[in-house]
């Protein structure tokens, strides 16, 4: 089994949302890979992609996390919360 986790940000250049705790505009968000930015991304907002894989490479399961545009982005809050939802999917769909 293998784990895949994708990230994505808004650029920074991109319009700030104004009201508070809403959601991120998916138009927006951007994948984004820190080893290589792409983009500088703003501080607040963003997505979080976990998938868990077969060793074939086949989904077995997917957790989402999103950050609102109120909160700052924090890699490893967004993995650990898009993970345990990707783990009980898989858990659930498992025992049926």
């Amino acid at each position: 089994m293998k784990i895949k986790v994708i990230h994505y940000r808004i650029p920074e250049r991109s319009p700030r949302r104004k009201a508070k705790d809403k959601m991120p505009s998916f138009k927006l968000l951007k994948q984004y890979n820190r080893k290589q930015p792409p983009f500088v991304p703003q501080t607040k907002g963003g997505k979080t992609e976990v998938f868990i894989l077969s060793n074939d490479g086949a989904i077995l399961s997917q957790g989402i996390a999103y950050c609102s545009m109120s909160d700052n982005f924090n890699y490893m809050i967004g993995r650990e919360i898009a993970l345990n939802r990707a783990n009980l999917i898989f858990t659930i769909n498992k025992e049926e």
